[in-house]
């Protein structure tokens, strides 16, 4: 099952996560799945590290799939959340914040992991899941828009 939001521009076809394997249904509010999609990002964070320092390519692996769409989970839900908004919160304000912090403590951990464990496999998979992350970076989340950038 391919993990896609209803902006088709943040659609990742590379990673996949098996549909029981999926923590945060549709039909849940956009502040719930963007709260527990963080909170499992920042969860998988802390388990790459130690995978890292296992030398266990195939855990650093997996583990950095479900965290990389978990933060996809989380960038959908605050797009859905901004469409609700009909103004800059405080919460949206700070939202965008943890989205991008976390994106920064996944590259750094990426870069770690490339350093520690000299697999050309993982670092080919490392990149490719950064290049996703950076695809959807590619589109700002603006507080005070909607998803497609208008007021």
């Amino acid at each position: 099952m391919e993990h896609e939001n209803s902006d088709s521009s943040e659609t990742l076809a590379s990673v996949q996560t098996p549909p029981d394997q999926n923590p945060l249904p549709e039909q849940h509010a956009p502040s719930d799945v963007l709260r527990r999609s963080l909170t499992g990002v920042l969860t998988y964070w802390r388990q790459l590290e130690i995978a890292i320092q296992s030398h266990d390519f195939d855990a650093v692996e997996g583990i950095a799939v479900r965290a990389v769409n978990l933060w996809l989970t989380a960038r959908a839900a605050f797009r859905r959340l901004i469409r609700q908004s009909t103004r800059p919160t405080p919460i949206l304000l700070t939202a965008r914040e943890a989205i991008e912090d976390t994106y920064g403590k996944l590259v750094e951990r990426f870069g770690h992991a490339t350093k520690i464990i000299a697999v050309p496999r993982m670092a080919k998979a490392l990149g490719e899941l950064r290049r996703t992350m950076d695809a959807a970076r590619a589109h700002p989340l603006q507080v005070g828009t909607d998803a497609r950038g208008e007021k």
